[in-house]
């Protein structure tokens, strides 16, 4: 493995996933760029730049130093991360900044990989547990444990169990639209238990 691919992995396992993005903390640009960690801060917080820009691309956060000290950091995008490190100089300072972006491209690939699986995933979970195909459904209709109950003609501990391990593996989320699909959700149980439907 060359020096350059030693450096991707090490600058990879410093980086994180947040929800879809891949983050840097200044702790860790620090360290990959050999410089004190209250300088790294002091340089983020001297940008001169748009404060919609700021809150998107940089978030203060805290972490335990080695005393247990609660120190504050900065989680920051690639865009932070690319803007931060531009007057970063000198030849080093260039192999690490290029090491950082093909880290970050790395897990872009691998995240963006991984969000092509999930629907294959999830769709082969849901034809082989059709009774969760049935939970999903009525979750995103914004129904509660109590009503997927009623509907399916199971006992609500019986309904929380595959509640839990649907979420586990990633296939339920908050609906989009959750009033609305509340109100036909409550409609369709009303309409099954026998009651008029307004």
């Amino acid at each position: 493995m060359s020096q350059n691919q030693n450096q991707i992995t090490v600058i990879k396992k410093q980086l994180q996933v947040k929800g879809t993005k891949v983050i840097a903390t200044s702790k860790a640009v620090a360290e990959g760029f050999e410089r004190k960690h209250y300088n790294v801060i002091r340089d983020i917080e001297a940008l001169e730049i748009p404060e919609e820009f700021s809150r998107l691309n940089f978030e203060a956060a805290n972490y335990l130093d080695a005393q247990g000290k609660n120190r504050k950091m900065y989680t920051m995008t690639r865009d932070g991360f690319t803007l931060l490190v531009m007057g970063y100089l000198g030849k080093r300072a260039m192999k690490i900044k290029i090491a950082y972006i093909e880290a970050f491209n790395q897990m872009d690939r691998e995240l963006a990989a991984k969000r092509e699986a999930r629907p294959v995933v999830i769709s082969e979970l849901l034809s082989a547990r059709p009774v969760w195909g049935k939970i999903a459904r009525y979750k995103r209709m914004g129904l509660s444990h109590a009503d997927i109950a009623i509907l399916t003609r199971w006992n609500v501990a019986t309904v929380r169990k595959h509640v839990r391990r649907m979420e586990a593996c990633g296939i339920l989320r908050e609906p989009e639209n959750l009033p609305r699909q509340r109100i036909c959700a409550r409609n369709l149980i009303d309409f099954r238990s026998g009651k008029a439907v307004n």
